[in-house]
This record gives C-alpha cells, structure tokens and sequence, in this order.
C-alpha cells in the first residue's frame, strides 16, 4: 500500500497541474489563433500626476481576443512605486488587444483590507502598440469589452487621461526563441 500524501504535497501536486494547464490553454488559444508570432519589449513611462490617479497602487495588463470575445493568457500586475523595468511579451493576431487597468485598494468601510478596486481602463490594439505609444483611460473596468462599446459609460473629454509607454518590437533572435521556449505567447514577464 502507498504512502498518503500531506496537504502541502497535494496543494503542490494541485498547483503544478493548474500551472500547466494555463500554460497549456494560453499555447492553444494562441495556436488557434492566426498570424505572424511578434516579440515586443514594452516599457511604462511616468504616471500622470493627476488627482484621479494619486490612489492607484498597480496596473493590470493583459490581453483581450475581439473575436473570441474573451481575455488571453495571464494578467501581469505593475507596481506603481516599482522602478519601471522593461517587459516582454510575445503574441499573434490581428484582433488581439492589450488591456490596462488602473488598480487602486478598495477604501470603502465593508471592502477587506487587500481589496482592491478598478479606477479606469484602456487599451490598444497589438497591431499599433509599437506606434502609438499611449494608452487612453476611460472610467470602468475591462470587463466593460464583454459588451457593445455603445452600452460603456460616456468619457468626459475634458478629463481624458493617459498612460505613456514605450514598445519595441525585439530584433534579437535569441531572446525571440527564448521567448518561444519558455513563455506561451499572451504572458508577460520582466526582461530580466
């Protein structure tokens, strides 16, 4: 007869399997998905320093397929008072989006103290990330990319606000293959 495993064994077994299935799920919904495979470097620049933002703690960034009508991959958090370092991503598709959100703790009396609660939210499609080089917010949240644009809240355009960044499409080979190997495309992770 076999030994029983421990809790912290089984939750490991758990994780590992989770892991992997997300890793497997992001590879073919992007294999579905067609086009040319691109590898960007993508740094944010400084935060406007505008009163609707002084509470934001982190950014959100993932990826949104038109089409499928669903969000891709992993969300990545960004650290407001973390030192911008660059990040990569690798993604496919002409109807790809990445999303923003501006992340801030929930305050109200009843939320928990690790709530938290979405300011705004913007995005660019991945076939002018390289060129536009900011993304406007809007209020809400992403989820609002569920529904018909008509039905999302009306932007003031006297208090439109942006995030600044810059992007890259990477050159070198060896970091595009890396890239290949290790990171299913619709992940982000830091350069280094």
């Amino acid at each position: 007869m076999g030994r029983s495993r421990s809790a912290e064994q089984t939750a490991r077994v758990l994780l590992s399997s989770a892991i992997r299935h997300d890793t497997w799920e992001c590879k073919a919904s992007s294999d579905a998905v067609g086009g040319r495979l691109f590898t960007a470097r993508f740094v944010w620049e400084e935060w406007p320093m505008v009163p609707e933002l002084q509470y934001a703690i982190a950014l959100h960034m993932t990826f949104y397929d038109r089409v499928a009508c669903a969000f891709v991959g992993a969300t990545y958090t960004v650290l407001k008072d973390a030192p911008t370092e660059p990040l990569i991503f690798q993604n496919r598709g002409e109807n790809m989006l990445l999303v923003v959100e501006v992340v801030a703790r929930d305050e109200r009396h009843n939320a928990l103290p690790e709530e938290r609660r979405v300011l705004m939210w913007g995005y660019v499609p991945l076939t002018e990330v390289c060129t536009l080089r900011t993304i406007d917010l809007r209020p809400g949240s992403a989820q609002l990319l569920q529904l018909n644009s008509t039905s999302w809240p009306s932007n003031n355009r006297s208090e439109t606000y942006s995030l600044k960044y810059t992007c890259v499409e990477v050159e070198d080979v060896v970091l595009t293959q890396l890239m290949s190997r290790l990171v299913p495309p619709g992940v982000i992770v830091t350069q280094s």
